[in-house]
């Protein structure tokens, strides 16, 4: 259908507030651009030639950072790290398993790139992901003492154990060369591929077997189930030196990020013809196991993994509190959580891990929100198949706005929060990569709700503000440039949001645009193939706008800040 749209107003920042923020951070980044060489994310973007979102423009964009993604990535580098795992089996694997993930990512997100530099990525990702598929095993953990099939790991002991975070990341990546194999026509690949992630996601979570299961009930992960074998229990708390609530769920990333691998195995499952490949999925004892039947129950997996995620999230409403930041309207619907819930463990409240979602780990949350709604789209015939709806990434595109995003008259760390609370000195929440100097890192993962709420025309100011906040961050040129890390396999996540939002600052002035260029850079793929659509002016729309730009200035002129540089 085509799109039916009511005209929006995003002011742009006063233009004197506008100029001496850019002013004062552009000396500070020329400066710093000279010390670190310019080795930002993604290359300096070119002057929009169209105010109009252009898909030729967007893939000239991004060409050179692609074309530098395939020189930078050292595949020697990953398959030396692959090969290095198949022999101490060490967690270090999972950098090699990231970057199949991206780049399975990118052409699927970017189906019209040239056909030479589509198949370099293809056939880059398959060489590293075939290998990580040859470092699958069939082994008796120590934990669990019984056959098991996956990728074992060295956690926090001397032997390797099957765990759902590590398992997950390479379970995802191979998955997704799966699929692109499929796509790619080679179903027989795909289907080796699918059945080494179908092996491990049936002994560790679909299985009702207490012996081998770390899943109780559909999307519930825990370390060993309560009726699980007392020799489980016994064994996982003398290797883990803990014994409390080893049956209640683990952290949140932990559980979706095998959640993450269930979504890459049916997006595989789904793709590949099975007219010209073979099932032979068998359990851990040998048994046959039907594919149809699998596959519901891998469906239910990812149900319930969404269910665990969206139970976690607990909606706020913006106050005139000074920790609410959000310039939209109050009583915005916001979420907040936590990085572990441990309300079914008391014994573990108070301690580093309880703590609310803090910036590194969000992107976990939003990942999966984003994929297991791509895959309802893809292959379900609606976003919302599996739970996840529209109202849950505006309610993200509102945390980040509200919380995450704190002081714009400054570049880097300092930008942001270290947690979903607005939490800055936090020493919990603000340890590791999320201390001042490295903050701004992860905080390109937040872009990831931009992109999946690009379509949604009433999130189309928070996707702008946004994108205009954190991205200039990882441009090369840009005033705002603040990353001294070079370019790196696994963030692709940069690409994409440079190809859909190359019109940032643009867009940061779009008050002046018709309602249908406004709209165009935030359309689906699907949507922009309608190349004439029919917009609906709404009275009501226009009026309610601007009643919040009123009231977004008036906030704005009681905040001892520099104003953000998108308003309602």
């Amino acid at each position: 259908a085509k799109p039916s749209l009511s005209p929006t107003l995003c002011p742009p920042l006063p233009m004197l507030n506008q100029l001496t923020a850019m002013g004062a951070r552009g000396l500070m980044s020329i400066i710093f651009i000279a010390l670190v060489g310019a080795q930002g994310y993604v290359s300096s973007i070119n002057d929009p030639l169209s105010p109009v979102w252009d898909a030729l423009q967007a893939d000239t964009e991004v060409s050179g950072d692609i074309k530098r993604l395939t020189s930078k990535c050292d595949l020697d580098k990953f398959l030396f790290n692959i090969s290095n795992y198949a022999v101490n089996r060490e967690k270090g694997v999972r950098i090699s398993s990231e970057y199949v993930t991206s780049v399975a990512e990118l052409l699927l997100q970017f189906s019209p790139l040239n056909v030479t530099l589509s198949n370099l990525l293809y056939t880059q990702m398959l060489e590293v992901a075939v290998a990580l598929n040859a470092t699958f095993v069939t082994t008796v953990p120590e934990i669990e003492n019984v056959p098991m099939r996956g990728w074992p790991m060295k956690i926090k002991s001397e032997f390797p154990e099957m765990d759902s975070y590590q398992g997950g990341h390479i379970g995802e990546a191979v998955g997704l060369a799966a699929e692109q194999a499929a796509l790619h026509g080679d179903h027989e690949t795909a289907a080796s591929l699918a059945h080494s992630v179908a092996a491990m996601l049936h002994d560790g979570f679909l299985t009702t077997d207490l012996k081998r299961t770390k899943m109780v009930t559909p999307g519930v992960v825990v370390y060993v189930p309560a009726g699980a074998p007392k020799g489980r229990h016994e064994r996982y708390a003398a290797a883990h030196k803990v014994s409390m609530c080893l049956d209640k769920p683990q952290a949140l990333n932990h559980g979706l990020m095998a959640g993450m691998a269930a979504i890459a195995l049916l997006r595989a499952c789904n793709a590949i013809n099975w007219s010209q490949a073979n099932w032979h999925l068998k359990d851990a004892d040998g048994i046959l196991l039907n594919i149809t039947v699998y596959l519901k129950d891998l469906e239910e997996f990812v149900i319930g993994s969404a269910r665990v995620l969206l139970d976690s999230l607990s909606v706020r409403n913006t106050t005139t509190s000074s920790k609410d930041v959000y310039p939209g309207p109050k009583g915005t619907e916001w979420y907040k959580w936590k990085y572990w819930d441990f309300s079914e463990c008391p014994e573990q409240v108070g301690g580093i891990e309880d703590r609310w979602e803090d910036i590194s780990h969000a992107q976990y949350e939003i990942k999966f929100a984003a994929k297991v709604s791509a895959l309802g789209g893809e292959y379900f015939g609606t976003k919302d198949y599996f739970g996840v709806k529209r109202k849950d990434f505006r309610r993200f595109l509102v945390t980040v706005l509200n919380r995450i995003i704190v002081d714009l008259s400054v570049s880097g760390g300092a930008r942001f929060a270290c947690d979903v609370s607005g939490n800055t000195t936090n020493e919990k929440s603000c340890s590791q990569d999320r201390e001042l100097s490295l903050r701004h890192e992860p905080a390109q993962y937040l872009l990831i709700v931009a992109i999946a709420a690009r379509d949604d025309p009433k999130a189309k100011c928070d996707v702008i503000s946004l994108v205009s906040s954190v991205l200039p961050l990882f441009v090369e040129g840009d005033p705002d440039f603040s990353t001294t890390l070079e370019t790196k396999c696994k963030h692709t996540v940069l690409i994409q949001a440079k190809y859909y939002f190359y019109k940032y600052h643009a867009d940061q002035d779009v008050g002046h645009l018709s309602t249908a260029e406004k709209y165009a850079p935030l359309l689906t793929h699907e949507s922009r193939e309608l190349h004439s659509f029919t917009v609906y002016s709404g009275a009501a729309g226009a009026i309610t706008c601007i009643l919040f730009a009123i009231i977004s200035r008036n906030v704005m002129k009681n905040r001892f800040r520099l104003p953000r540089p998108i308003w309602w």
